[in-house]
């Protein structure tokens, strides 16, 4: 027998991937898990509440090459992070191969 790579395919299809939205809000939690990390964060909205976003990430290896740890964004941070909105319009998207800017200014990839 022998062993041969197994490919997958993620589909970006719920994603408007011709639309780039900015937010800019706080992170309440950073999920460093596999096949993909996730950013939970909340933006503020008019009226004085905020409202919470859920931004998909590429896998932790990927991001640790382009030089994320898990340590890397911690809850009540001020970021700011690019992303491909869900088509339906909930509260989410995709930042894969856009950027997020940390509270220093440095901007990271995420491939």
């Amino acid at each position: 027998m022998f062993a041969t790579p197994v490919s997958t395919h993620h589909s970006f299809a719920m994603f408007d991937m011709q639309k780039t939205v900015t937010l800019k809000g706080t992170v309440k939690e950073f999920q460093w898990i596999s096949p993909h990390a996730w950013i939970v964060m909340t933006t503020p909205v008019p009226g004085g509440e905020s409202k919470q976003w859920a931004v998909e990430l590429s896998s932790p290896r990927t991001l640790a090459r382009t030089g994320f740890t898990p340590k890397t964004l911690r809850p009540g941070m001020n970021i700011s992070v690019d992303m491909h909105p869900l088509k339906d319009g909930s509260p989410g998207g995709t930042g894969v191969g856009l950027t997020l800017t940390l509270p220093d200014g440095r901007v990271m990839k995420l491939e």
